[in-house]
């Protein structure tokens, strides 16, 4: 992994990109995954020193760092492990280790139902969010699913995070299929990306919103 880290790193120097280090903490261990994350952030910023690179992107003058999964019912962490987490990186007594956060929420993380955590306490830890990334990934499947959920998700959506000064970056995504993953072929083509235009009337979505 830091072999990938170093590849990253130098692609980006080369091509003129940037990149950003994401955390998904799905299937982790409950008793531990903020730990390791933790640690492994240190770890890059004290051996690796990637934040130190002016290719690792940054947000209000920090280095970005993601985290997803919090929030959602089927993974691990609770709202006041996720409230440490952002203490550990907007407050930490080590300055070369604060970063803003993005979080890869649930898509109803704003209602709390559905695929969210019902605890209102989620509420601190959304509010707390640099950048806020609803999941969306086989939630619609045609262009016109896709503008219902922009207005009945995430306009509303994002009503609640300009009100606190967080930015609101939707997924979008191209399509979709398991047929790469489980061979069968039943499941090809399961979202059709109707040469485009699906993937096209999202990113439209997400400019005309503002996000």
């Amino acid at each position: 992994r830091a072999q990938v880290a170093s590849n990253t790193l130098s692609a980006a120097e080369q091509h003129g990109r940037v990149f950003a280090v994401v955390y998904d903490i799905s299937g982790t261990d409950p008793a531990h995954w903020m730990a390791r994350v933790m640690d492994d952030w240190k770890h890059l910023v004290d051996d690796l020193q990637l934040t130190d690179n002016t290719r690792y992107l940054r947000e209000r003058g920090l280095p970005l760092v993601g985290v997803w999964g919090l929030g959602f019912t089927d993974r691990p962490g609770t709202a006041q492990e996720a409230a440490e987490l952002l203490d550990f990186f907007h407050d930490n007594p080590e300055p070369r280790y604060r970063a803003s956060v993005l979080g890869g929420v649930p898509t109803h993380w704003r209602t709390r139902t559905g695929d969210a955590k019902s605890d209102p306490a989620w509420n601190s830890y959304y509010g707390g969010l640099d950048v806020l990334s609803p999941w969306t990934v086989g939630r619609y499947q045609t262009p016109a699913q896709a503008d219902q959920h922009r207005y009945q998700v995430q306009q509303p959506d994002m009503t609640w995070t300009s009100s606190r000064g967080i930015r609101y970056l939707p997924v979008i995504f191209p399509g979709f299929s398991w047929a790469n993953l489980t061979g069968d072929a039943a499941t090809f083509n399961l979202i059709p990306r109707q040469g485009g235009r699906f993937y096209w009337r999202q990113v439209y979505n997400a400019v005309d919103m503002g996000a």
